[in-house]
C-alpha cells in the first residue's frame, strides 16, 4: 500500500513547502499536485521544506492535469 497525497490549488510557496515538510514526517510516498499548484521547486517553496524535500525517500511529484475517474 502507498501512501499518497493529492493537493489542488495550493498556490501559496509557504503553504507548499509546510505541507511537503508536514508529509515528509507523516511517511508520505508520492504527492499528486493538480492544476493551480504553485511548482514545488519554487525557491521559496524549498525554503519552507525545510530541507524535507531533499530527505524525502524517493519522492514523487507528479502534475496532474487530467480528471479522476
Amino acid at each position: 500500500r502507498s501512501f499518497v497525497l493529492i493537493l489542488d490549488r495550493i498556490q501559496d510557496p509557504g503553504n507548499m513547502g509546510t505541507i511537503i515538510r508536514t508529509a515528509d514526517s507523516a511517511g508520505v510516498d508520492a504527492i499528486i499536485l493538480l492544476k493551480g499548484c504553485v511548482d514545488i521547486y519554487n525557491p521559496k517553496v524549498i525554503r519552507s521544506t525545510m530541507g524535507s524535500i531533499f530527505d524525502m525517500n524517493n519522492p514523487n511529484y507528479t502534475r496532474w492535469s487530467g480528471r479522476f475517474p
